[in-house]
């Protein structure tokens, strides 16, 4: 069985576009398993990680990515891929983070991003039906978490900083992939997932 930090993202590999990928960066990875799952001949596959991973990298920098001495020694303008799954919400400052995302991806490059769904109708029973806000070890009530994001705030977000969404959806074991671009998705999706790029 897996860990958390082996874990590969398949509902995020299956939702990138159809391209031979260069350069690829994940943020947060884990183990980067799924990094070097991207599709791609010869991609570099660079990351970053407050932890040290097992998995042999082109290019791995130990730290935050929104910290200067990590950010500073990712090239500008470069990668055609930039990955970000369950990493926003443990970010401190998420201007920063976009910010240096948009400097980091390629004029053509996309941003996958995947946060847990704050709008997911159990957070709303805890709160209204029983008046906490519970804290647990994973998931969406993750005492880790920092932060905490509905479709809408990503979207913002990435309209702040020069980017748009070409895709988003919410998944979950509970939703059909029919409904996965649906209003109602949002109601009982575990996570948001987008697929973004510079604004044209």
């Amino acid at each position: 069985m897996s860990t958390y930090y082996e874990n590969v993202r398949h509902d995020v590999l299956d939702y990138l576009p159809e391209r031979n990928f260069k350069r690829a960066l994940e943020i947060g990875g884990g183990e980067f398993g799924t990094l070097v799952s991207v599709r791609g001949s010869n991609v570099e596959y660079w990351g970053v990680d407050v932890r040290e991973p097992a998995q042999k990298l082109s290019q791995f920098f130990l730290g935050s990515f929104t910290d200067d001495a990590v950010s500073d020694r990712l090239p500008d303008g470069s990668f055609d891929l930039i990955m970000a799954n369950d990493v926003l919400e443990h970010i401190e400052n998420t201007e920063r983070f976009f910010d240096t995302v948009k400097r980091k991806l390629a004029p053509d490059g996309v941003l996958a991003l995947s946060v847990p769904n704050a709008r997911q109708i159990r957070l709303t029973y805890q709160v209204l039906v029983r008046g906490t806000f519970p804290r647990t070890d994973a998931g969406l009530f993750d005492r880790t978490h920092l932060r905490w994001f509905c479709k809408r705030d990503v979207l913002m977000y990435l309209a702040q900083h020069g980017m748009e969404a070409i895709k988003a959806k919410s998944v979950g074991r509970f939703v059909p992939s029919i409904l996965e671009s649906s209003m109602c998705a949002e109601f009982i999706g575990l996570q948001n997932v987008f697929i973004a790029q510079h604004v044209s």
